[in-house]
């Protein structure tokens, strides 16, 4: 505890008096009760689609914490995701829950992903599969 506050990684605001979480620090994604890496869910999609460059984000939708999967790969699909991950013993609560396809990633001057910016871009790519 720091100051009596236990940090969590999560951007919180009070509303109402209730505290919401509206966002994280870290690349985490919590989703059923279990905390996800997106750094390791990347580096595992990077192994199955080498060729093409994959990052993974976390977003509150309806309340609920989804992943969004940005890829080069213009064939991947949310059922590819599904079978590759039954193939390497992956839990499929790790599969993205929409692919967007995208030229090319965000990047920063020093050429590490954009995370804060494909945030802000989720929703102008081209989607596939449901």
């Amino acid at each position: 505890l720091e100051d009596g506050w236990y940090r969590t990684g999560d951007i919180c605001v009070f509303e109402d008096g209730y505290l919401k979480i509206i966002d994280r620090i870290k690349r985490f994604a919590k989703i059923g009760g279990e905390m996800i890496s997106l750094t390791q869910l990347e580096s595992v999609i990077k192994k199955i689609w080498p060729e093409d460059e994959h990052a993974a984000i976390s977003t509150k939708t309806n309340n609920q914490e989804v992943i969004t999967l940005f890829t080069t790969n213009t064939e991947i699909s949310n059922l590819m995701l599904r079978q590759a991950f039954k193939k390497s013993d992956l839990p499929i609560i790790w599969v993205p829950k929409s692919v967007i396809l995208v030229s090319e990633l965000n990047k920063l001057s020093n050429g590490k992903i954009d995370y804060i910016s494909l945030k802000k871009r989720q929703f102008d790519g081209d989607r596939c599969g449901k």
